[in-house]
Protein backbone atom coordinates (compact mmCIF):
# COMPACT_ATOMS: atom_id res chain seq x y z
CA UNK A 1 0.00 0.00 0.00
CA UNK A 2 1.32 3.17 -0.99
CA UNK A 3 1.02 6.19 1.56
CA UNK A 4 -0.40 9.62 -0.31
CA UNK A 5 0.07 13.32 0.96
CA UNK A 6 -1.90 16.01 -0.81
CA UNK A 7 -0.56 19.86 -1.65
CA UNK A 8 -3.84 22.01 -2.22
CA UNK A 9 -7.14 21.30 -0.77
CA UNK A 10 -8.91 23.89 -4.02
CA UNK A 11 -11.36 23.11 -6.54
CA UNK A 12 -9.88 19.67 -7.85
CA UNK A 13 -9.63 18.39 -4.44
CA UNK A 14 -12.58 16.11 -3.72
CA UNK A 15 -11.43 14.41 -6.98
CA UNK A 16 -8.21 13.48 -5.88
CA UNK A 17 -9.19 12.31 -2.39
CA UNK A 18 -12.20 10.09 -3.49
CA UNK A 19 -10.34 8.25 -6.15
CA UNK A 20 -7.40 7.93 -3.49
CA UNK A 21 -10.12 6.97 -0.46
CA UNK A 22 -11.95 4.36 -3.07
CA UNK A 23 -8.99 2.50 -4.31
CA UNK A 24 -8.36 1.61 -0.77
CA UNK A 25 -6.07 -1.55 -1.01
CA UNK A 26 -4.03 0.50 -2.80
CA UNK A 27 -3.07 3.54 -1.42
CA UNK A 28 -3.89 4.99 1.84
CA UNK A 29 -4.19 8.83 2.72
CA UNK A 30 -2.06 10.30 5.81
CA UNK A 31 -1.99 14.08 5.58
CA UNK A 32 -3.05 16.47 3.63
CA UNK A 33 -1.45 20.38 3.22
CA UNK A 34 -2.79 23.94 2.56
CA UNK A 35 -1.64 27.31 3.08
CA UNK A 36 -5.64 28.29 3.99
CA UNK A 37 -6.36 27.12 6.96
CA UNK A 38 -10.17 26.91 7.19
CA UNK A 39 -10.19 25.24 3.76
CA UNK A 40 -7.89 22.69 5.69
CA UNK A 41 -10.05 22.35 8.05
CA UNK A 42 -13.05 22.24 5.58
CA UNK A 43 -11.42 19.21 3.95
CA UNK A 44 -9.85 16.75 7.03
CA UNK A 45 -13.12 17.18 8.60
CA UNK A 46 -14.44 13.62 7.21
CA UNK A 47 -10.93 12.22 7.44
CA UNK A 48 -8.38 10.77 10.03
CA UNK A 49 -5.35 12.54 8.13
CA UNK A 50 -2.72 14.98 9.89
CA UNK A 51 -3.09 18.58 8.36
CA UNK A 52 -0.08 20.86 7.69
CA UNK A 53 0.27 24.37 6.44
CA UNK A 54 4.10 23.38 5.18
CA UNK A 55 4.57 20.92 2.86
CA UNK A 56 8.51 21.14 3.45
CA UNK A 57 7.26 19.88 7.67
CA UNK A 58 5.14 17.57 6.17
CA UNK A 59 7.41 15.44 4.32
CA UNK A 60 10.07 15.46 6.73
CA UNK A 61 7.90 14.17 9.88
CA UNK A 62 5.61 11.62 7.44
CA UNK A 63 6.56 8.37 5.75
CA UNK A 64 4.85 9.18 2.24
CA UNK A 65 5.36 7.42 -1.02
CA UNK A 66 3.38 9.65 -3.16
CA UNK A 67 2.57 13.64 -2.83
CA UNK A 68 0.17 14.71 -5.05
CA UNK A 69 0.45 18.52 -5.60
CA UNK A 70 -3.18 19.98 -6.69
CA UNK A 71 -2.19 24.24 -6.09
CA UNK A 72 -2.32 26.94 -8.75
CA UNK A 73 -0.23 26.37 -11.75
CA UNK A 74 2.24 28.67 -11.43
CA UNK A 75 3.06 27.50 -7.90
CA UNK A 76 3.95 24.48 -9.02
CA UNK A 77 7.51 24.50 -9.89
CA UNK A 78 8.88 25.79 -6.51
CA UNK A 79 6.92 22.94 -4.86
CA UNK A 80 8.04 19.99 -6.90
CA UNK A 81 12.04 21.75 -6.86
CA UNK A 82 11.14 21.63 -3.05
CA UNK A 83 9.73 17.74 -2.97
CA UNK A 84 12.06 16.06 -5.70
CA UNK A 85 14.46 13.80 -3.65
CA UNK A 86 12.40 13.84 -0.95
CA UNK A 87 9.80 11.58 -2.13
CA UNK A 88 10.28 8.66 -4.63
CA UNK A 89 6.91 9.84 -6.56
CA UNK A 90 4.95 13.27 -7.27
CA UNK A 91 1.58 13.57 -8.82
CA UNK A 92 0.87 16.82 -10.40
CA UNK A 93 -2.44 18.73 -11.79
CA UNK A 94 -1.62 19.97 -15.39
CA UNK A 95 0.12 21.92 -16.89
CA UNK A 96 2.82 20.56 -14.85
CA UNK A 97 4.64 24.30 -14.71
CA UNK A 98 3.90 27.24 -16.64
CA UNK A 99 7.24 27.77 -18.90
CA UNK A 100 9.41 25.97 -21.08
CA UNK A 101 13.13 26.53 -18.87
CA UNK A 102 10.94 25.57 -16.04
CA UNK A 103 9.76 22.23 -17.39
CA UNK A 104 13.04 21.28 -18.73
CA UNK A 105 14.74 21.91 -15.17
CA UNK A 106 12.01 19.87 -13.37
CA UNK A 107 12.71 16.96 -15.62
CA UNK A 108 16.18 17.24 -15.29
CA UNK A 109 15.84 17.39 -11.56
CA UNK A 110 14.20 14.40 -11.48
CA UNK A 111 16.65 12.51 -13.32
CA UNK A 112 19.14 13.71 -11.18
CA UNK A 113 17.96 12.31 -7.71
CA UNK A 114 15.58 9.29 -8.95
CA UNK A 115 12.00 10.83 -8.48
CA UNK A 116 9.29 9.82 -10.54
CA UNK A 117 6.69 12.86 -11.70
CA UNK A 118 3.56 12.14 -12.78
CA UNK A 119 1.26 14.63 -14.99
CA UNK A 120 -2.59 13.94 -14.48
CA UNK A 121 -4.15 14.42 -17.88
CA UNK A 122 -6.89 12.12 -17.21
CA UNK A 123 -9.27 12.18 -19.97
CA UNK A 124 -7.12 10.56 -21.95
CA UNK A 125 -8.42 7.88 -19.72
CA UNK A 126 -11.97 8.52 -20.79
CA UNK A 127 -13.52 5.44 -22.90
CA UNK A 128 -14.62 7.95 -25.56
CA UNK A 129 -10.79 9.30 -26.30
CA UNK A 130 -9.53 5.74 -25.69
CA UNK A 131 -12.09 4.94 -28.47
CA UNK A 132 -10.59 7.84 -30.45
CA UNK A 133 -6.88 5.98 -29.67
CA UNK A 134 -8.06 2.77 -30.63
CA UNK A 135 -9.15 3.82 -34.05
CA UNK A 136 -6.66 5.67 -34.88
CA UNK A 137 -4.07 3.30 -33.89
CA UNK A 138 -6.03 0.33 -36.32
CA UNK A 139 -5.71 3.12 -39.36
CA UNK A 140 -9.79 3.33 -39.65
CA UNK A 141 -9.53 6.74 -40.30
CA UNK A 142 -6.68 6.64 -43.11
CA UNK A 143 -5.64 10.17 -43.74
CA UNK A 144 -7.54 13.13 -41.22
CA UNK A 145 -7.41 15.80 -43.02
CA UNK A 146 -9.67 18.14 -40.44
CA UNK A 147 -10.26 18.33 -36.61
CA UNK A 148 -12.90 20.29 -35.12
CA UNK A 149 -12.16 20.86 -31.25
CA UNK A 150 -14.68 23.09 -28.86
CA UNK A 151 -14.69 23.72 -25.09
CA UNK A 152 -18.06 25.72 -24.54
CA UNK A 153 -17.34 26.22 -20.57
CA UNK A 154 -18.95 28.61 -18.23
CA UNK A 155 -16.96 30.24 -15.27
CA UNK A 156 -18.37 33.72 -13.59
CA UNK A 157 -16.39 36.30 -12.08
CA UNK A 158 -17.20 34.42 -9.16
CA UNK A 159 -15.66 31.70 -10.36
CA UNK A 160 -12.36 34.13 -10.50
CA UNK A 161 -12.91 35.91 -7.97
CA UNK A 162 -12.90 32.65 -5.92
CA UNK A 163 -9.11 32.60 -5.39
CA UNK A 164 -6.67 35.74 -5.91
CA UNK A 165 -4.49 33.42 -8.68
CA UNK A 166 -7.39 32.16 -11.21
CA UNK A 167 -7.12 34.23 -14.37
CA UNK A 168 -3.52 35.59 -13.34
CA UNK A 169 -0.45 35.41 -15.69
CA UNK A 170 1.80 34.43 -13.34
CA UNK A 171 -0.07 31.77 -11.70
CA UNK A 172 -3.07 30.61 -14.56
CA UNK A 173 -2.74 31.46 -17.45
CA UNK A 174 -6.42 32.09 -19.22
CA UNK A 175 -8.71 29.38 -21.26
CA UNK A 176 -6.06 28.24 -22.84
CA UNK A 177 -3.45 27.12 -20.22
CA UNK A 178 -6.43 26.25 -17.79
CA UNK A 179 -9.47 23.95 -19.41
CA UNK A 180 -7.77 24.10 -23.00
CA UNK A 181 -4.78 22.36 -22.27
CA UNK A 182 -6.78 19.22 -21.88
CA UNK A 183 -7.84 18.91 -25.72
CA UNK A 184 -4.64 20.39 -27.00
CA UNK A 185 -3.18 17.34 -24.89
CA UNK A 186 -5.56 14.50 -26.58
CA UNK A 187 -5.07 16.03 -30.10
CA UNK A 188 -1.08 16.35 -29.60
CA UNK A 189 -1.02 12.48 -28.59
CA UNK A 190 -3.19 11.98 -31.80
CA UNK A 191 -1.46 13.58 -34.02
CA UNK A 192 1.61 14.71 -32.54
CA UNK A 193 3.01 18.16 -32.97
CA UNK A 194 1.79 20.99 -35.49
CA UNK A 195 3.76 22.88 -38.33
CA UNK A 196 2.65 26.22 -37.36
CA UNK A 197 0.48 27.81 -35.11
CA UNK A 198 -1.90 30.65 -35.19
CA UNK A 199 -3.98 32.28 -32.76
CA UNK A 200 -6.01 34.83 -31.40
CA UNK A 201 -7.86 35.44 -27.61
CA UNK A 202 -10.03 38.03 -26.02
CA UNK A 203 -11.51 38.80 -22.74
CA UNK A 204 -15.53 38.03 -23.81
CA UNK A 205 -17.37 38.62 -20.62
CA UNK A 206 -15.14 37.94 -17.84
CA UNK A 207 -12.74 40.43 -15.48
CA UNK A 208 -8.73 38.93 -15.56
CA UNK A 209 -5.60 39.44 -16.92
CA UNK A 210 -5.64 36.78 -19.25
CA UNK A 211 -7.93 35.06 -21.98
CA UNK A 212 -11.97 33.74 -21.38
CA UNK A 213 -12.13 33.30 -25.13
CA UNK A 214 -9.59 32.21 -27.60
CA UNK A 215 -9.33 30.50 -31.25
CA UNK A 216 -6.05 28.60 -31.88
CA UNK A 217 -5.78 26.89 -35.51
CA UNK A 218 -2.46 24.27 -36.08
CA UNK A 219 -1.60 22.95 -39.46
CA UNK A 220 0.65 20.34 -39.93
CA UNK A 221 3.30 18.90 -42.73
CA UNK A 222 1.10 16.96 -43.92
CA UNK A 223 -1.60 19.95 -44.03
CA UNK A 224 -4.00 18.43 -41.72
CA UNK A 225 -5.86 21.41 -40.15
CA UNK A 226 -7.10 21.62 -36.40
CA UNK A 227 -8.91 24.58 -35.23
CA UNK A 228 -9.98 25.04 -31.25
CA UNK A 229 -12.19 27.26 -30.09
CA UNK A 230 -11.82 27.74 -26.24
CA UNK A 231 -14.25 29.93 -24.00
CA UNK A 232 -15.44 30.14 -19.95
CA UNK A 233 -17.69 33.02 -21.13
CA UNK A 234 -20.65 30.46 -22.12
CA UNK A 235 -23.43 31.62 -19.98
CA UNK A 236 -25.93 30.13 -18.47
CA UNK A 237 -23.94 26.88 -17.75
CA UNK A 238 -21.42 24.78 -19.36
CA UNK A 239 -22.72 23.59 -22.82
CA UNK A 240 -20.36 21.56 -24.80
CA UNK A 241 -16.62 19.92 -24.48
CA UNK A 242 -16.43 18.43 -28.06
CA UNK A 243 -14.08 16.77 -30.72
CA UNK A 244 -14.72 16.20 -34.72
CA UNK A 245 -12.52 14.19 -36.56
CA UNK A 246 -12.67 14.45 -40.64
CA UNK A 247 -10.60 11.82 -42.76
CA UNK A 248 -10.46 10.08 -46.26
CA UNK A 249 -12.50 6.86 -44.43
CA UNK A 250 -15.53 8.99 -42.58
CA UNK A 251 -15.82 10.87 -39.61
CA UNK A 252 -16.00 10.57 -35.79
CA UNK A 253 -16.86 12.62 -33.41
CA UNK A 254 -17.31 12.64 -28.86
CA UNK A 255 -19.22 15.72 -27.28
CA UNK A 256 -21.16 15.91 -23.85
CA UNK A 257 -20.32 18.19 -21.65
CA UNK A 258 -16.52 17.04 -21.20
CA UNK A 259 -16.09 14.64 -23.92
CA UNK A 260 -18.35 11.83 -22.10
CA UNK A 261 -20.51 10.90 -25.28
CA UNK A 262 -19.80 9.28 -28.78
CA UNK A 263 -22.15 11.16 -31.07
CA UNK A 264 -21.68 9.36 -34.24
CA UNK A 265 -18.57 6.83 -35.79
CA UNK A 266 -19.34 7.21 -39.45
CA UNK A 267 -15.82 5.07 -40.51
CA UNK A 268 -16.07 3.27 -43.55
CA UNK A 269 -15.72 -0.93 -43.28
CA UNK A 270 -16.29 0.46 -39.59
CA UNK A 271 -18.98 -2.03 -37.83
CA UNK A 272 -20.21 -0.38 -34.62
CA UNK A 273 -19.52 -2.40 -31.14
CA UNK A 274 -21.99 -0.09 -28.92
CA UNK A 275 -22.43 3.39 -27.91
CA UNK A 276 -20.22 5.25 -25.46
CA UNK A 277 -22.52 7.35 -23.19
CA UNK A 278 -20.72 8.30 -19.64
CA UNK A 279 -22.64 10.11 -17.28
CA UNK A 280 -20.67 12.97 -15.36
CA UNK A 281 -21.17 14.86 -12.69
CA UNK A 282 -18.93 17.99 -13.62
CA UNK A 283 -16.31 18.44 -16.69
CA UNK A 284 -13.63 16.44 -14.70
CA UNK A 285 -15.08 13.77 -15.59
CA UNK A 286 -14.34 10.22 -13.95
CA UNK A 287 -10.87 9.70 -15.32
CA UNK A 288 -9.15 10.62 -11.94
CA UNK A 289 -10.02 6.66 -10.36
CA UNK A 290 -8.20 5.31 -13.68
CA UNK A 291 -5.50 7.11 -13.22
CA UNK A 292 -4.60 6.78 -10.05
CA UNK A 293 -5.12 2.87 -10.28
CA UNK A 294 -2.68 3.01 -13.65
CA UNK A 295 0.30 5.01 -11.61
CA UNK A 296 -0.47 2.92 -8.55
CA UNK A 297 0.43 -0.38 -10.94
CA UNK A 298 3.17 1.60 -12.60
CA UNK A 299 5.21 2.42 -9.26
CA UNK A 300 4.76 -0.54 -7.55
CA UNK A 301 5.92 -2.48 -11.06
CA UNK A 302 8.39 -0.13 -12.07
CA UNK A 303 6.96 0.45 -15.50
CA UNK A 304 7.46 2.99 -17.86
CA UNK A 305 4.01 5.74 -17.97
CA UNK A 306 3.03 7.78 -20.50
CA UNK A 307 2.14 10.27 -17.90
CA UNK A 308 6.31 10.58 -16.96
CA UNK A 309 6.71 14.47 -16.43
CA UNK A 310 9.01 14.23 -19.38
CA UNK A 311 6.58 13.26 -22.32
CA UNK A 312 4.95 17.03 -21.31
CA UNK A 313 7.80 19.16 -21.73
CA UNK A 314 6.85 19.79 -25.25
CA UNK A 315 3.36 20.05 -24.34
CA UNK A 316 4.63 23.21 -21.94
CA UNK A 317 6.36 24.44 -25.14
CA UNK A 318 3.65 24.60 -27.46
CA UNK A 319 1.64 26.43 -25.07
CA UNK A 320 3.54 29.08 -24.80
CA UNK A 321 4.36 29.04 -28.56
CA UNK A 322 0.26 29.10 -28.63
CA UNK A 323 1.06 32.66 -26.28
CA UNK A 324 3.53 34.12 -28.88
CA UNK A 325 1.33 33.59 -31.94
CA UNK A 326 -1.37 36.10 -29.69
CA UNK A 327 1.32 38.16 -28.05
CA UNK A 328 2.95 38.81 -32.13
CA UNK A 329 -0.29 38.91 -33.68
CA UNK A 330 1.27 36.43 -36.39
CA UNK A 331 1.86 32.87 -37.23
CA UNK A 332 4.94 30.86 -35.68
CA UNK A 333 6.40 28.01 -36.97
CA UNK A 334 6.83 25.69 -34.17
CA UNK A 335 10.48 25.00 -33.31
CA UNK A 336 11.09 22.41 -30.32
CA UNK A 337 14.37 23.95 -29.80
CA UNK A 338 12.67 27.17 -28.60
CA UNK A 339 11.44 27.87 -24.96
CA UNK A 340 8.90 30.89 -26.71
CA UNK A 341 8.91 33.03 -23.50
CA UNK A 342 5.95 35.04 -23.10
CA UNK A 343 3.61 36.40 -20.33
CA UNK A 344 2.12 32.95 -19.04
CA UNK A 345 4.47 31.80 -15.60
CA UNK A 346 6.39 35.57 -15.97
CA UNK A 347 4.19 38.57 -15.62
CA UNK A 348 3.14 39.97 -12.63
CA UNK A 349 0.62 43.23 -12.51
Amino acid sequence: MLKVAIVGCGRIFDKHMNSIVDLKNKFKLVSICDINKKRLKEKSSNTEVNEYLDYNLMVSKEEIDVVSVLTDSGSHEKIINDLIGKVKNIIVEKPFTLTTSGARGIVDECKKKSTRLFVVHQNRLNRTIKKLFELKKSGAFGKIFLCSVNLYWSRSNDYYNSDKWRGKWKSDGGVIANQGIHFIDIIQKLLGDPYLISAESANALNDIEAEDTAVVNFRYKNNCLVTFQFTTAIRPKNLEGSISIFSENGSFQIGGIALNKIRQINLKDYKSKGSIDDQITDVYGEGHHTFYSKIYKEITEGIKSEFDATNFVNQIRLLNAIYKSIEDSQRVIFDKKLDYNTKLGIYES
